[in-house]
């Protein structure tokens, strides 16, 4: 049985500031997307956190509460400091 492999959060995070510098202020929602698979869904979810935690990411009150707005406030200036704890 082949298995697949995990998807990193470290690239999740990366393609996740990617699109805030693009595309600006989007929604929780529009960040999961084209996710493919179940460990692309939880490397989003992680890296939405800790992106949150290095105070790269705002997650702000919109109209409605369900799906808030995800706002770039600082890149990060690597991946180091996206995942600081070392995890990916």
């Amino acid at each position: 049985i082949v298995g697949k492999e995990p998807y990193p959060v470290t690239r999740k995070a990366t393609e996740l500031v990617r699109t805030l510098i693009l595309k600006g202020i989007q929604k929780l929602r529009n960040l999961f997307k084209g996710n493919r698979s179940r460990s692309e869904i939880v490397a989003t979810f992680l890296a939405v956190l800790e992106l949150c935690k290095t105070n790269n990411l705002s997650i702000e009150d919109s109209d409605t509460i369900e799906n808030p707005d995800v706002r770039l406030i600082k890149k990060p200036d690597t991946n180091d400091e996206v995942m600081s704890d070392g995890t990916n």
